[in-house]
């Protein structure tokens, strides 16, 4: 049975994935949701876990609001460590405009801070891996 657990885990990520590429995310969130079920049975081969959450990651950022320009342009910089007020003069813009955009952000990806920020923003897509 745990070798059938197993399986339904590995294609529910796999038809997930494919799903969320093309748009269609009820569907996508059907086959996630039928993969955390398999998973919590007990069929993790050490890696589904982790392609699993990316795939509900993938689902809540294509589902909520669109990130804009001008926060793309403050989540390019969150990786560099460099303070708020370091971002807003390589920006050209307040300190107060760069924290509404990384709170902004932080709701968007569904994150608490900005290590998760940058981590969700990679699975997503939106930054390249180190």
């Amino acid at each position: 049975m745990m070798t059938i657990a197993w399986m339904t885990v590995l294609a529910g990520v796999i038809v997930g994935e494919c799903l969320l590429e093309r748009g269609e995310l009820e569907a996508a969130g059907l086959w996630c949701d039928r993969a955390q079920k398999a998973l919590k049975e007990g069929g993790d081969a050490g890696v589904l876990e982790a392609r699993l959450q990316r795939l509900r990651l993938g689902l809540k950022g294509r589902a909520s609001e669109e990130i804009s320009p001008a926060e793309l342009r403050v989540l390019a910089l969150l990786p560099t460590h460099l303070s708020i007020a370091q971002v807003a003069d390589r920006l050209c813009v307040s300190t107060n405009t760069v924290k509404t955009h990384s709170k902004s952000l932080y709701r968007k990806l569904g994150v608490g801070s900005r290590a998760d920020a940058v981590e969700a923003a990679r699975a997503l897509g939106l930054l390249p891996s180190p």
